[in-house]
């Protein structure tokens, strides 16, 4: 597919607008004097009539339809010399081209208060941009029962949602009914395991060394599937990889700072 053929779907929610859901006018109404007084643009897309949207309402964004325009008029530019071409093309309109000055431009002029009541401007430059490139890596995958399920590396979470089903598929979890309580129990134990070997091993393997063929293997998971219990399991029970299975601690820091006249 081309750039201009993926896109279309948002191009089409931002200027023909999409139906406003409960969840989004309810943030946007407790939030009305932050995205109206400290982020006013914000303010521009959602409050056009001065106060918050109600639900079902169309909310358009025709500026974000229109950058996103630019970049597939790009693409057509270049695709003479074929797909990645103008893929490229459209990534360095965004990148090294007109958009990237924009953003660099907004935030230089429209500064934005911090914790303290400080205005800062933004740190990006265009040069930022321009020398910034995306990282094509392989995916790690599994395969659950017959589908092939794809995540980033684990410089992401996305390998947990691998573990779990990895975890899952040795136990029937089809058997238990679909939403029952021993099924949404069995699934949210999964997770659970899987979120504490993510806190134990997981970092960013281009620093790293993270064992992801071992926690995704079939024995790790089976064993991993033995510790799910008919309880609710309220610790952080990172895997034994053959080491120990590590303790998990964690601790918060807390500094403060008051005049010396207080």
């Amino acid at each position: 597919m081309s750039f201009a053929e993926v896109v279309q779907p948002t191009i089409d929610l931002a200027e023909n607008g999409f139906p406003l859901y409960d969840g989004l006018q309810q943030r946007l109404a407790s939030d009305f004097t932050k995205y109206t007084e400290l982020y006013p643009t914000t303010g521009e897309i959602y409050f056009r009539n001065g106060s918050a949207p109600q639900t079902g309402e169309l909310i358009r964004n025709p500026d974000f339809g229109a950058m996103l325009r630019s970049l597939c008029k790009a693409e057509k530019q270049a695709q003479g010399n074929g797909r990645i071409a103008g893929i490229e093309a459209a990534c360095d309109e965004y990148y090294r081209g007109a958009v990237a000055e924009k953003i660099v431009e907004f935030i230089n002029d429209n500064p934005v208060e911090d914790a303290s009541g400080v205005e800062h401007k933004g740190m990006l430059t265009v040069e930022d941009f321009a020398e910034w490139h995306a990282t094509v890596e392989q995916p790690v995958s599994l395969d659950y029962n017959g589908l092939d399920v794809h995540k980033c590396s684990t410089w992401t979470q996305g390998p947990l949602f691998l573990q779990q089903l990895a975890i899952l598929k040795t136990m029937d979890i089809d058997t238990l009914g679909h939403n029952s309580a021993d099924y949404l129990h069995t699934w949210i134990e999964s997770a659970k395991l899987a979120f504490a070997d993510r806190e134990a091993y997981y970092g960013d393997p281009a620093f790293d060394e993270v064992p992801i063929d071992m926690l995704l293997s079939d024995d790790y998971a089976r064993t991993r599937a033995g510790q799910i219990g008919a309880l609710a399991s309220r610790e952080m029970r990172p895997g034994d990889l053959g080491g120990g299975a590590p303790e998990y601690t964690s601790s918060v820091s807390l500094k403060t700072t008051a005049p010396r006249s207080a």
